[in-house]
C-alpha cells in the first residue's frame, strides 16, 4: 500500500471504441455537430487540460485540441476526456504539444468536441456546417470534427466551413485612410489600420475618392496555402493597395491553419475558411456532393474588399 500508490497497469480504451451501432445519422437539412471551448491551457508531457467551459465536456469525449492564434499557431492533435475535475480535463494520453490561451487577441486555443457515429450520411439537401465562426468573436469554433465508420456525401449534400476562418477587417475611417487588415494566426485585433498584411489576413485598402469609381487599391486578400492577392494599383495619386495575406501549413498535415482574413475598403473584408476534419474508415464523395472550407468572396465596394483566404 504504497504512498503514493505506485501505477502497475494504465490500460486505455482501443481506437475502435465510442462508435455504437445503432448511433447513425442521416443529415437531410442544416446541422452543426460540434461545441468547443476556448480558454485550453496545457504543458507538453501533462496529462491535464485547463478549459474555459468545463461543463460542455463529458467523461468519454473524443477531443480535439488546437492553437489557434499564437505560440507556434495550427499545431493540433486528437485525445480523449478521462474525467472533469473543476475546469481542468484529465486526458487520456499525455498532451504532445504545448497549449496557451491568455484571453487576448495574440495568444488563444480551443478544444473541440469530435461528434462520433457508426454511419454518417448527408443526403440532398443536407448541410454541415461549424456551429460557431471565428468571426462571431475571435476565440474559438470554426471547425466540424466527426469521427464515424462510414461518412457518405450524396448529390445534393454539402459539410463545409467556408467562411468560418479568421475574421475579415470591418472598419472603414475615412477618406485618406486605410481600412483594418483581416485577422489571423498571428492576431485578432482589428484595429489596426494598415496596408500592410496581418501574417495571413490581407492588408486594409487605402481610401481615396479620386479612384473610388474604378475598385482600385483594394484590400488585400488573405492567405493559406497560398498567399492572397495584393489589393490592384494603378496611377492615379493613391496609394499602394492593402497587401494580399502570407501563406503557411505544410503538406504533412502537422498543421491545420484556418484562412485568413480579408482587409476592409470602403466596405468590410470577407472572413477565411474554417477546418474540416473527417476520421473514418471509409469516406464515399458522390458526384455534386461537396466538402469545403472556402474564404467568402470580397465585396465589389469603393476599392474593393479583400476576400477570405
Amino acid at each position: 500500500n504504497p504512498n503514493p500508490p505506485k501505477v502497475l497497469l494504465h490500460l486505455y480504451g482501443g481506437e475502435n471504441t465510442g462508435f455504437a451501432s445503432s448511433n447513425n445519422l442521416v443529415v437531410s437539412n442544416g446541422y452543426a455537430p460540434n461545441s468547443s471551448s476556448t480558454g485550453a491551457n496545457g504543458v507538453a508531457g501533462d496529462d491535464t487540460l485547463t478549459v474555459s467551459n468545463a461543463g460542455a465536456f463529458n467523461s468519454g469525449d473524443h477531443v480535439l485540441i488546437y492553437q489557434t492564434v499564437g505560440n507556434d499557431p495550427g499545431h493540433w492533435e486528437l485525445n480523449a476526456v478521462q474525467a472533469i475535475n473543476g475546469n481542468s480535463l484529465k486526458l487520456a494520453r499525455n498532451l504532445e504539444h504545448s497549449y496557451q490561451d491568455e484571453g487576448n487577441s495574440t495568444r488563444r486555443a480551443q478544444v473541440v468536441i469530435a461528434s462520433s457515429y457508426d454511419n454518417f450520411e448527408v443526403i440532398n439537401g443536407g448541410s454541415v456546417y461549424p456551429n460557431k465562426g471565428l468571426d462571431q468573436g475571435a476565440d474559438h469554433g470554426g471547425f466540424v470534427y466527426i469521427r464515424a465508420r462510414t461518412i457518405s456525401v450524396k448529390a445534393g449534400g454539402t459539410i463545409q466551413a467556408n467562411g468560418y476562418g479568421f475574421r475579415q477587417g470591418n472598419d472603414w475611417d475615412g477618406w485618406y485612410d486605410w481600412g483594418d487588415a483581416g485577422d489571423s494566426e498571428c492576431s485578432t485585433d482589428q484595429d489596426t489600420n494598415n496596408t500592410s498584411n496581418n501574417c495571413s489576413g490581407g492588408g486594409g485598402a487605402y481610401a481615396h475618392s479620386c479612384c473610388c469609381g474604378s475598385n482600385n487599391y483594394g484590400a488585400g486578400g488573405g492567405g493559406n496555402r497560398t498567399a492572397g492577392q495584393t489589393g490592384k494599383y494603378d496611377n492615379c495619386n493613391c496609394e499602394q493597395g492593402g497587401q494580399g495575406g502570407g501563406t503557411k501549413g505544410d503538406e504533412s498535415g502537422n498543421e491545420l491553419h484556418f484562412g485568413g482574413g480579408g482587409g476592409a475598403a470602403y466596405c468590410g473584408g470577407a472572413a477565411g475558411g474554417g477546418i474540416v476534419v473527417l476520421g473514418a474508415e471509409t469516406i464515399i464523395v458522390e458526384s455534386g456532393g461537396t466538402i469545403s472550407a472556402n474564404g467568402d468572396n470580397g465585396g465589389g465596394c469603393c476599392h474593393s474588399a479583400g476576400g477570405g483566404g
